[in-house]
């Protein structure tokens, strides 16, 4: 909620505000779009924003809210990173680090719980009347053509016991399952939901995710 009202101040201070004549659209990625819903649904921003585009957004949630399950998550991130794609570290093994030191992350993890109260209130939100567009990353349908090492390596890991535990078996991006992807356009007249064969991590470097951000009715 306080980055919602922080995204609205800056907003304001950049001369965007309500009745402006400007076309204002959000790119947003993973708890991005979290942030981007409040604003637009309880901090008036639906008279700010014209267009919200979701990639891989927990919008009912994700095993990231239960701070274990996101130490196992990191944990594998890491550890395929470290083998396969050394470009992903700087994601992964702060991330990991500040996890596995800090409690201050704890609170912003948690509220991706779907029981949490963060959560309860996001999605009693009445519909803003703003289009949406909801991207779906899903691994089990990930085939990179330039990088098929790491395609079947995060198909692998993405299809793990401990990954059919945490998504009890269904479809996801290896962070948040697709269901709870697509459910940020559930009440919502305007808007689009658009499945794409990528991960959480590469909606916007992948040829799939980049195809697929091409295709939105911008």
């Amino acid at each position: 909620g306080e980055t919602a009202k922080q995204l609205k101040a800056d907003l304001l201070a950049a001369g965007l505000g309500p009745g402006d004549p400007q076309h204002l659209t959000l790119l947003v990625h993973s708890m991005g779009g979290l942030v981007s819903r409040w604003f637009i649904e309880r901090e008036g921003g639906q008279a700010m924003v014209d267009h919200l585009v979701m990639c891989g957004t927990p919008n009912q949630g994700s095993p990231f809210g239960k701070v274990d399950d996101a130490r196992k998550i990191l944990t594998m991130l890491t550890g395929l990173a470290a083998n396969v794609a050394p470009a992903l570290l700087p994601f992964t093994a702060p991330f990991l680090f500040v996890l596995n030191r800090s409690a201050k992350v704890t609170p912003t993890l948690e509220q991706m719980d779907r029981n949490s109260v963060f959560m309860q209130a996001l999605n009693a939100s009445a519909d803003p009347g703003v289009r949406y567009t909801v991207l779906a990353g899903n691994v089990d349908d990930y085939r990179e053509p330039s990088d098929p090492l790491f395609a079947q390596l995060v198909a692998k890991m993405g299809r793990s016991t401990l990954f059919d535990l945490l998504f009890d078996q269904q479809p996801n991006d290896i962070a948040v399952a697709v269901e709870s992807i697509f459910s940020g356009a559930e009440g919502r007249v305007a808007a689009s939901r658009q499945p794409v064969a990528c991960h959480h991590l590469n909606y916007f470097s992948s040829h799939t995710g980049q195809a697929a951000l091409a295709k939105v009715a911008w």
